[in-house]
Formats: structure tokens, C-alpha cells, sequence
């Protein structure tokens, strides 16, 4: 195991990306254990997901290929009523995505699974990248073993305001809002340590999808973002 880890130090490139394939291994594996029965249970009797189910079905079968409007009249909810002008739409966009991903094959039952599923892991792997990262001067196996540990327990942090419950009881946006702050913060570090315009308009995009997905969490990725404005840089990252 010593020599494993000092071959690992000597070509750097292999450590990480000997540590990342293991971390990515054990959370795809754990994602699936935990985020499987989403995908085959109904869910539409918990909580709020049937309001939920019907802002998504509603953009889905009927203003989007009927009228290619995202945001509509809906005739059918509070005897009519533009719901995603008044309620953050992006876990909506998102359902959109995975439909044309799906190339129209998942039914809108189906998209709302895999959506459910997405939000439930998605903690997971934004966490580990970016304590990935953030620990990468302490060399690739401790970051990695860190960002794991992380990343897992964001598959059993139960409270609903961020946490697991937050899924069954139909806090999708804010559960996938919980898994995107993770990037702005990812998507700041490297802004801060060498700007340029592509790095400017990934940070804006995703601070954007923050905020159409649940806009509570915004003010909390922008203070911790100027906060590591001025962390000290030591050493080389790993």
C-alpha cells in the first residue's frame, strides 16, 4: 500500500485520476443503491409532489408542443393561472431537458422520476467536486477521501430542507438547488484563482440555474463566494 501511494506521488496524474475513478465508483454505486427506487415507485401520492407533477405535465404535454411556450396560461390549475411566473420554473427546464435528451421516449411519469432521481444524487457528486478541489493541495487520496465521505453523507442527510426528505415530500427544486450550490461555489474557486471569459460565464450560468431552481439558496453561494476571495493560495494543487 506504501509503494501504491508513492507511485501515486510520483506521477501525480495517475493519483488523481486513480483516486477520482474509485471515488466516482463508490458513488455511482451508493446513487443507485439509494436513488433506484425512484425511478419504478409512484411518488405522486407523497407529499407535495402532485402539484409538483402537474407544473411539469402541463409544460410538457401541452403549452410546449402545442404553442412552444414554457410559461402559459395554465387552464387547468386554479381555473387558470401562469404558475411558473410566480414559482421558481427551473426544475421544470430541467424536466424539459431530460424529455429532449429522451428524445420524447420517457413518459411524463417517467420524466418525473428520473428528475426525482437527479435531485437525490446530484448533492452527491457536486460536493465531492468540489472539496475535491478545495483540498487538492493536501494531495489526491485525502481530498478524495473527503469529498467521498461528503458526498455520501448527502445521501443520508434526512432533514427536508436540503436533505433526502426533501425528495419524497416534493421539495424538488430545492433539493436539486441544494446540489447546485456545490458547483457555483466549484465554479467561483476557479474564478478567483485564474479568470477568464469562459470561466465568467459558467459561473453566471450556474448562480442562474441556482436561482430559477430555488432563489433561498443564492445569497449564501455569493457571501461564501467572496469570502474564499481571499483565502490564501499555498502550494500547488494536486
Amino acid at each position: 500500500m506504501v509503494s501504491f501511494m508513492a507511485r501515486s506521488r510520483t506521477h501525480p496524474l495517475v493519483g488523481r485520476s486513480l483516486a477520482d475513478g474509485v471515488a466516482l465508483c463508490v458513488l455511482v454505486v451508493a446513487s443507485w443503491h439509494v436513488g433506484r427506487p425512484l425511478l419504478t415507485a409512484d411518488v405522486l401520492i407523497w407529499g407535495d409532489n402532485p402539484g409538483q407533477f402537474m407544473r411539469l405535465w402541463y409544460p410538457l404535454t401541452v403549452s410546449w408542443p402545442r404553442f412552444r411556450h414554457v410559461v402559459d396560461w395554465n387552464l387547468l390549475w386554479y381555473a387558470g393561472y401562469p404558475e411558473l411566473q410566480f414559482y421558481p420554473p427551473g426544475f421544470v427546464l430541467i424536466g424539459l431537458a431530460i424529455h429532449l435528451i429522451a428524445l420524447g421516449q420517457l413518459s411524463p411519469f417517467g420524466v418525473y422520476n428520473v428528475l426525482l432521481f437527479i435531485a437525490l444524487v446530484l448533492p452527491a457528486f457536486s460536493v465531492y467536486a468540489f472539496l475535491r478541489h478545495l483540498l487538492a493541495t493536501m494531495g489526491p487520496w485525502p481530498a478524495t477521501l473527503a469529498g467521498v465521505v461528503s458526498g455520501l453523507f448527502t445521501l443520508g442527510f434526512a432533514p427536508q430542507w436540503g436533505g433526502t426528505n426533501a425528495v419524497p415530500i416534493g421539495l424538488v427544486g430545492e433539493r436539486l438547488a441544494f446540489g447546485v450550490v456545490p458547483l457555483v461555489w466549484l465554479a467561483g474557486l476557479l474564478l478567483v484563482e485564474r479568470g477568464s471569459p469562459a470561466r465568467r460565464v459558467i459561473a453566471a450560468g450556474l448562480l442562474a440555474i441556482l436561482v430559477l431552481l430555488h432563489p433561498f439558496h443564492a445569497p449564501a453561494a455569493v457571501l461564501l463566494g467572496e469570502r474564499v476571495r481571499f483565502r490564501p493560495r499555498v502550494g500547488p494543487r494536486a
